[in-house]
């Protein structure tokens, strides 16, 4: 019987950047298709997004098993404040 081969499906890093501080997966997880890579990226992602705000940047990025970027998902926060006349939101709450 021939010795088992090694898993031909690639391996793949998912790396979280928040506002340029990355850090790194040093595990990878083993997928076959680059559709599934993509799925992924953009569920972590969003859990990112849902318990990492204020962020003004968060991103996810994969790698293959050589270092190259394969994929790079990415989400920008901005908050713009503009100045507006109080007189308009004024309400009277004065009764009758």
């Amino acid at each position: 019987m021939p010795p088992l081969r090694p898993s031909a499906m690639p391996r793949y890093f998912f790396d979280s950047d928040e506002d340029g501080i990355v850090y790194s997966d040093d595990q990878g997880t083993l997928y076959d298709d680059l559709p599934l890579v993509r799925k992924e990226a953009l569920r972590t992602l969003a859990e990112m997004a849902r318990d990492g705000l204020p962020h003004r940047r968060i991103a996810v990025k994969v790698r293959d098993d050589r270092g190259g970027l394969v994929l790079e998902v990415a989400l920008t926060f901005a908050v713009e404040t503009r100045h507006f006349d109080e007189r308009i939101f004024r309400i009277d709450l004065r009764t009758n």
